[in-house]
């Protein structure tokens, strides 16, 4: 028995030891979280600084948040784009940690936010006037609804976490390799749920899904708000009712982290059903199966309501 626990107290020794040499992680949302926890399975687990729930465009960092920044050997983020105000709070805080921008990686596709209420070339879709004028060359931030920008991340992630860690070098390129297999499978799955509601129509909250629409050749007909950092105007709700009136919208979809107000003002007389989609998961359990699992929910709710 002696023996055993001395063994076993080495053994344990041995497990610590190695696990302090891993690098400290934090990164920004949740499906950041997820694609940095598939890579380091077995290894550690990130930090993560935007409360689940929460808007990542004007976050207010929590003192426990700010702290697990300062310790970071490396921070994984989005972008500017979809949170303004995280470049500047690395670089005062985490002043030693390497930083990661994800939608600067090699090969990542990235979108240009589509103007106007109208996304499709519908007929009269002239008559949707540009409510917002964007500056050209703005992206849309929302790229990981692409799940092969998810694959690119994940070797990214993997890639980065091996210069500093060059001794678990093979288990972060393995663990990526098998969260890749693990997205493609849930591909697979999102074109059977799709595929028998690809004539129907919807609309979206904010345009927050284009890459997601991309990937599967699955539009939306508009949103009402062109993102969630900015709130329509009368006229907009009043061009969105019109087209889901022109259109026969089945469809219109609102999000857990807003008021179903602006839906129900849309929606109202039209006939169209009230569905629920989350470009951040915030139901969802954290881990490395979150991210597929977000993929899936988007797709299942979708065609839920579709079918309807």
């Amino acid at each position: 028995m002696k023996r055993l626990l001395v063994t076993t107290y080495l053994y344990l020794t041995l497990i610590s030891a190695g696990l302090t040499e891993v690098p400290r992680v934090s990164v920004d949302i949740l499906p950041v979280h997820s694609l940095v926890s598939q890579v380091l399975k077995g290894l550690g687990i990130p930090d993560l600084v935007v409360e689940t729930g929460s808007s990542p465009h004007n976050y207010h960092l929590r003192p426990s948040e700010a702290a697990a920044l300062e310790v970071a050997d490396i921070v994984f983020w989005v972008s500017d784009e979809l949170t303004p105000w995280f470049g500047n709070v690395v670089r005062t805080i985490s002043k030693k940690a390497k930083v990661i921008e994800l939608f600067q990686a090699e090969g990542v596709e990235k979108l240009l936010f589509r103007d106007g209420t109208a996304f499709k070339n519908h007929v009269h879709e002239e008559q949707y006037k540009t409510e917002v004028k964007r500056s050209e060359g703005e992206y849309n931030p929302h790229a990981w609804l692409d799940p092969e920008n998810g694959k690119l991340w994940l070797d990214a992630i993997a890639t980065e976490l091996s210069k500093l860690d060059p001794k678990n070098s093979n288990i972060y390129l393995q663990n990526a390799h098998e969260g890749k297999l693990i997205i493609e499978a849930v591909e697979k799955n999102i074109l059977i749920m799709l595929n028998p509601y690809r004539t129907k129509s919807f609309v979206v909250f904010h345009d927050a899904y284009q890459y997601f629409e991309h990937r599967f050749d699955f539009s939306a007909s508009g949103a009402i708000a062109l993102s969630d950092a900015s709130k329509p105007s009368p006229s907009r709700l009043k061009e969105i009712k019109d087209l889901i009136l022109e259109l026969g919208v089945t469809c219109v979809f609102s999000e857990p982290q807003y008021s179903r107000g602006l839906v129900n003002v849309v929606t109202e007389g039209t006939g169209a059903h009230i569905g629920i989609l989350d470009p951040m998961g915030v139901n969802l359990k954290s881990g490395p199966l979150f991210y597929p699992s977000l993929l899936e929910e988007i797709a299942k709710n979708l065609s839920d309501c579709l079918k309807l």
